[in-house]
């Protein structure tokens, strides 16, 4: 809960108060993120060092796991034709699965 609060901008007791299917929706939505981030966090990484090698050795091995990264985050990334989910859509998807429909 309180990490949601922090990640949403949102005072814990506010979270509490928030439906079930909600928290547990913005909960797997946090993670998503998190985990991208870290990825590209990983990416950036194996390209500042790419560079390092480039001006002193043979690039070759970082090139070969920087391919591998872009494959990953490219194979994850969402289709092109699918919409994002917004706050008030997320809202309202678990509104309707929590008055059973």
């Amino acid at each position: 809960m309180t990490r949601l609060a922090r990640a949403y901008g949102q005072d814990v007791r506010a979270v509490w108060r928030w439906p079930y299917a909600v928290v547990l929706w913005l909960h797997h939505e946090l993670e998503e993120v998190e985990r991208i981030e870290a990825q590209v966090r990983a990416l950036d990484d194996v390209k500042r060092g790419w560079y390092m090698a480039l001006a002193f050795n043979d690039p070759r091995q970082l090139e070969r796991v920087e391919r591998e990264l872009m494959s990953e985050i490219r194979a994850e990334a969402m289709p092109a034709g699918r919409a994002k989910a917004t706050a008030e859509r997320m809202i309202r998807q678990a509104r309707r699965v929590t008055r059973g429909r």
